[in-house]
């Protein structure tokens, strides 16, 4: 009997123990010291470890590498353990998205959640020295893109039909084939997208998106290029002009003058001299080159699709310089100033002749014909002055700069003492004058005193 509770108990204790240990999460996902055990199921999470060397209570991930097409998930710092292969509370964790968040917190294991691993310098809340980092990367998310593409239908232009084309939105990580409705592909321009001129017609635009970017768009987009709906064979009106310049004279030598057209769509000129020879023009602004005095024919015609409207024929003419083309010497300028001073009943009249030049040869005086030096000449007689002036070599006058001068010079017409004595007309006379009246009255005075002592 007692045999047989014994065997009792120890089957209940056997199916307890197994019990207990199916229910240990911790036990049965294996070592937390391993990578493998933080590893996110469905995720293709990679994680390794890193052991430092030495005393270390901080770490970031600029100690390992990233591998390509990878992001960073999380870091578990772990600063002790509670028992071989046991997760302990020293272990903490770090994450950025919560997908990554494994396994779940519990009792035994603290996450925090940062904004930026990278940016991260990881440490236990204990301050203990850190065993060793688990750290974990998994493929970066793809990113969303979308694809997009447009028809431009068939038009008429100048009377001619142009085809439509296709034009698909250049986006990274968006990847396009263009199929007309035969099947076959459609070239585009890589960098603007656009197509070169299309017929009417269906055409289908696939769009698939590049490794590492998530299409949010239609994988088709069928497009439809429409044929233009009137008439393109009406010609467009257009006309023809040219004009021409003259031979100048520019600085002393001649210039040749210029035959412009006027550049319009749909017509074309030729033009000839007077020997039939063609002359070229730019075709960008009409404008020939410089071209000799003479008569020119310009011919005018209208392209495919266009109707001529002005003549078809314009003769031109260029005229040659109508003057002497010489070089205009330049002279440094001088004016010239004559000046003079009246005769008087006792003293001799002048003129000054003088420059704002210092050169003294930068003007040439000429005195009633005669050449003389600037600078000042008495009057002593009465007599008719003409000054000329005229640049000397080398020097020039402004326009408007006077040059001639008329002095007249003569004596007064009176010079007695009677006049004299009431007019005092020069300043020396007037002197000799007063002082002369003055011994007058002296003896007047003198002759009266002794008039008087007499008497006495």
């Amino acid at each position: 009997m007692v045999k047989r509770i014994s065997a009792i108990i120890a089957a209940l204790s056997l199916a307890l123990g197994l019990s207990l240990i199916g229910a240990s999460p911790a036990l049965a996902e294996g070592d937390s010291n391993s990578p493998s055990f933080y590893q996110t199921p469905g995720t293709n999470e990679v994680c390794q470890k890193f052991t430092p060397t030495g005393d270390v209570t901080t770490w970031s991930l600029s100690s390992v590498s990233l591998p390509a097409g990878m992001v960073w998930t999380k870091v578990i710092i772990k600063a002790g353990n509670t028992g071989a292969g046991g997760q302990g509370p020293e272990d903490h964790g770090y994450y950025t998205d919560a997908t990554y968040k494994y396994p779940a917190a519990s009792a035994d294991l603290d996450w925090v959640q940062v904004s930026n691993l990278v940016a991260t310098t990881f440490s236990h809340p204990s301050g203990k020295n850190i065993s060793h980092a688990i750290y974990c990367y998994a493929p970066a998310p793809a990113i969303d893109v979308a694809g997009s593409a447009s028809p431009a239908d068939q038009t008429c232009a100048n009377g001619t039909l142009v085809g439509g084309s296709i034009t698909v939105v250049i986006t990274t990580g968006v990847f396009y084939t263009i199929k007309d409705a035969s099947n076959a592909t459609v070239p585009f321009d890589a960098g603007t997208g656009v197509t070169g001129a299309l017929a009417p017609g269906s055409y289908t635009v696939l769009v698939s998106a590049t490794a590492g970017y998530h299409l949010t768009s239609a994988a088709t987009i069928p497009l439809t290029i429409a044929p233009y709906n009137g008439d393109c064979s009406a010609p467009v009106d257009v006309a023809g002009a040219a004009s021409q310049t003259d031979q100048v004279c520019t600085d002393g030598n001649l210039v040749g003058g210029v035959i412009t057209v006027t550049i319009t769509p749909g017509v074309s000129y030729v033009i000839t001299d007077s020997s039939n020879a063609v002359v070229p023009f730019d075709a960008a602004t009409g404008k020939t080159g410089t071209l000799a005095p003479g008569t020119y024919s310009v011919a005018v015609t209208a392209s495919s699709g266009y109707h001529l409207t002005s003549a078809a024929t314009i003769p031109l003419t260029i005229a040659p310089y109508g003057d002497d083309c010489v070089q205009l010497d330049t002279h440094p300028l001088v004016d010239p100033s004559a000046a003079h001073v009246q005769m008087g009943c006792n003293t001799a009249g002048s003129y000054t002749l003088t420059s704002d030049q210092q050169d003294p040869a930068s003007v040439v005086w000429t005195v009633n014909g005669s050449v003389v030096a600037q600078g000042t000449y008495s009057v002593p007689s009465a007599g008719h002055f003409v000054i000329d002036a005229a640049p000397g070599p080398g020097f020039g006058f402004a326009f408007g700069t006077q040059s001639e001068w008329i002095f007249d010079f003569g004596t007064p017409t009176t010079c007695d003492l009677k006049t004299l004595a009431l007019t005092g007309s020069n300043p020396d006379d007037g002197l000799l004058l007063g002082g002369f009246v003055v011994l007058f009255g002296l003896a007047l005075l003198r002759v009266s005193h002794r008039i008087r002592m007499t008497r006495i």
